[in-house]
């Protein structure tokens, strides 16, 4: 008599226990994300790595999960059970979250000639800065440049009238910030003046010189010939 073999194979890792976890964008500082596993017909438990270990999440079973607000990069992963085979345990996601929007501090108030170029500088912000100006430091706020960078420095085109500048600053697609608000202030030309004539003296005595029209500080100066060697 003969007899017929049998091959019998075992599927010790069913296709439906892995299922595919979706990709997570970046969140902002203190909102949600929204985890989800498709193809999966297991049983799913999410879990959160606190710490050092892994922690179930207590009503976390569906294909969607809805995180709480988080304020950091947080890692999740579900674990999968499916009839008697063990537990699979997905490849982690880290819900990114950006950093709380911070508008940084504006370097303080300045003065600069007529024409000239102002330097602003901006410490503690935390995202991507676009730098504005307005004549009353009210209304009518203007973009006049950005810059990409943490803790930047920006100058300015010629001014010529007192000006105020502001930074504000986006993180991501998060909220917005601004900075504190500094003036630019022009400083008054020099002007020279005139001084009024001198009638003649007599040797070893003293003249009263007058100078009118001026603005700015003095420094009186004498010559003996009034083209050289002024002191």
């Amino acid at each position: 008599a003969s007899s017929n073999n049998i091959t019998m194979s075992v599927n010790n890792n069913p296709v439906s226990i892995t299922g595919t976890m979706d990709a997570v964008s970046p969140i902002c500082y203190n909102t949600s994300a929204t985890l989800h596993i498709s193809n999966c017909t297991g049983t799913i438990q999410w879990q959160q790595l606190i710490g050092s270990l892994w922690s179930d999440i207590q009503g976390a079973n569906t294909a969607t999960y809805q995180t709480p607000q988080l304020t950091t990069n947080t890692l999740y992963r579900a674990a999968i059970s499916y009839s008697n085979y063990p537990l699979y345990y997905m490849t982690p996601v880290t819900v990114v979250v950006y950093p709380q929007t911070n508008g940084g501090v504006l370097s303080s108030a300045q003065a600069v000639c007529s024409g000239s170029t102002a330097t602003l500088n901006l410490n503690g912000n935390n995202g991507t800065v676009e730098w504005q100006s307005s004549v009353d430091g009210i209304n009518g706020w203007t973009a006049i440049g950005t810059s990409t960078i943490y803790n930047p420095i920006f100058i300015t085109a010629a001014i010529f009238n007192t000006t105020y500048f502001r930074a504000k600053v986006v993180n991501g697609s998060c909220d917005i910030a601004y900075s504190n608000i500094i003036m630019v202030s022009i400083t008054p030309s020099t002007f020279t003046g005139s001084v009024s004539a001198v009638s003649p003296i007599c040797t070893g005595t003293a003249s009263t010189l007058n100078l009118t029209g001026n603005f700015n500080t003095i420094q009186w100066q004498t010559s003996a010939d009034k083209a050289n060697m002024y002191q």
